[in-house]
Order: structure tokens, then C-alpha cells, then sequence
């Protein structure tokens, strides 16, 4: 692959606590060679968060490990609020862990620093790029081919699933219903993410990270789990808290609160209003 790629550039972000490592990266690569453009540094996992909410970015170059967050949890927090942003890991340690949890976090190659000497720099770009491409080509020949998901979303987004029995019956039936189309489950993993985070900022709840799951089934599993793990830890909940107060009033109503849900809008200020004015 020489000269420049033709369409739209891969917009790259750097992420290490070495500045030097850093600014070498940078003016080491000969990004534009491979259709990349390097659009920002940063010197660890939080500021990559802050960067990537501000800018578009495609490919982040992160280092697994650095003061204030990590690689590794950078890249589960990314997963949950980009998800369609690619990794590629470095790291001076050539260990399995960090290779497990690069994978299984979707990451496109785990590169030693220590071996980045020693291969040729454009080999390293050409290999990523190839795969990227390849990851790119595969992503969108599934949202072609796979089923409409509007039925799921209608359900999730509404988040009645979450307080009420009868409902979240009815959300584990629309999964069931899609997955003999499905070809692959990611599409549905991202939609529980977006659900999980809207639901999480609405209950002012600690965030939770979805993990990556095999199937249909193991994701109505985590659902349910994380039903069970919420409600479970209402009681531990700050004193007054928004997420204390709802989650003791659909506890306290039991399974009929689903009418109640629907009847407001589980989103809605006047479902708080109307639970703080009950309950407080």
C-alpha cells in the first residue's frame, strides 16, 4: 500500500503519559502516506474521554499504562460512549493479560514500543490500516444486512424494562425475535450501552460498563443481573439521592409500578415529581 488512500482520512488520537513517546509517534509515522491524519495528544485515558466527546476521532493509539486512567479502562469507558472508535494498544510489556484485554476489547493490534524499533514504521501502518479497513467493510455489510432494530430500541429507550416485570418480559421477547435474523450481536450491544447510559444519567446512577457478549442470551442474562444489581443496592444509595428515592418507590409499589411507568413516562420530570411528591 504506497501513496496516498483515496476517501476520507482516518482521523488518529494519541494517548500516553510520555510526552517524548508521544510527539515521537507523531512525527515518527508517516501517517498521510496511509490515509491517516494525527488530530490531537493527549497524556492519559481521561483527557482522551475529554478529547473524543469534543472531536471526531476514528483510531485512537493508547498506551495501557498511565497515571488517572489507564488504557484499558479508557478503552472500556470509550467502548460504552464511542463505540464505533478503533484501539490500537501500546505498551512496553509484551504480556498476555494486556493482549487478552485487548482483544477482548475489539482492539485492532496490541504493538510492544520496544519492537516498534526494530519493524519498519510503514509495515506497522499498513498492517493497521488493512485491518481497519477490513473491520470498516465488515461493520457496514452487517447494518446492510441485518434486521430493523426498531422494536428493541422502542422498548429499551423507553426504559420501562427496567421498572416494571411485565415489561421487561416484553423487551427480552423483541431480542428473542430479532436474533434469528441477526448476524451479528454488537448492533445490540451498542443500543443496550446507549440504554444503560440514558438510564444511568436519569437515576444519577454510577455508570456501569456493558460488557462484549456472545449472544442474545447471555445479554438478556446481563440485563437481568443488572436489574437485580441496582435495585439489590438501592438501600446503600446516598441519603436523598433522585436514584434513592425512585428506586424505593418502585420497590415499595412492586410489579404494578409498570402501569404507573407508563402512564408517565419513566423519563419524564413529572415521573420525579410525581415520585418525590408520594415518597419524600
Amino acid at each position: 500500500m504506497r501513496g496516498r488512500m483515496r476517501g476520507k482520512m482516518i482521523r488518529v488520537l494519541i494517548v500516553d503519559d510520555d510526552k517524548l513517546a508521544r510527539k515521537g509517534l507523531v512525527s515518527l509515522m508517516n501517517w498521510e502516506a496511509f490515509g491517516m491524519t494525527v488530530v490531537g495528544d493527549v497524556q492519559n485515558g481521561k483527557a482522551a474521554l475529554q478529547f473524543i466527546v469534543q472531536h471526531p476521532v476514528d483510531l485512537v493509539f493508547v498506551d495501557i499504562d498511565m497515571p488517572e486512567m489507564n488504557g484499558i479502562v479508557f478503552m472500556e469507558e470509550c467502548r460504552r460512549q464511542k463505540p464505533d472508535i478503533e484501539f490500537v494498544v501500546l505498551s512496553f510489556f509484551e504480556d498476555f493479560s494486556y493482549v487478552q484485554a485487548t482483544l477482548r476489547l475489539g482492539g485492532l493490534d496490541y504493538i510492544s514500543k520496544t519492537s516498534m524499533e526494530l519493524d519498519h514504521c510503514d509495515t506497522v501502518l499498513e498492517r493497521i490500516v488493512e485491518k481497519y479497513k477490513a473491520r470498516s467493510r465488515k461493520a457496514e455489510a452487517v447494518e446492510k444486512e441485518e434486521p430493523d432494530l426498531g422494536a428493541v430500541w422502542e422498548e429499551c429507550r423507553l426504559q420501562h424494562w427496567f421498572f416494571g416485570d411485565v415489561a421487561f418480559e416484553r423487551l427480552k421477547e423483541r431480542i428473542r425475535e430479532a436474533e434469528p435474523k441477526l448476524l451479528s450481536v454488537r448492533r445490540l450491544e451498542m443500543m443496550l450501552a446507549r440504554c444503560i447510559g440514558e438510564l444511568e444519567d436519569m437515576l444519577q446512577l454510577p455508570e456501569s460498563t456493558v460488557p462484549l457478549l456472545s449472544g442474545t442470551e447471555e445479554m438478556i442474562g446481563w440485563l437481568a443481573g443488572y436489574r437485580r444489581k441496582v435495585y439489590d443496592g438501592a438501600g446503600n444509595l446516598p441519603p436523598g439521592s433522585d436514584a434513592g428515592r425512585i428506586l424505593k418507590a418502585v420497590l415499595y409499589e412492586g410489579t404494578p409500578w409498570g402501569g404507573f411507568i407508563h402512564q408517565y413516562g419513566s423519563g419524564s420530570y413529572r415521573l420525579q415529581q410525581k415520585l418525590f411528591l408520594h415518597y419524600i
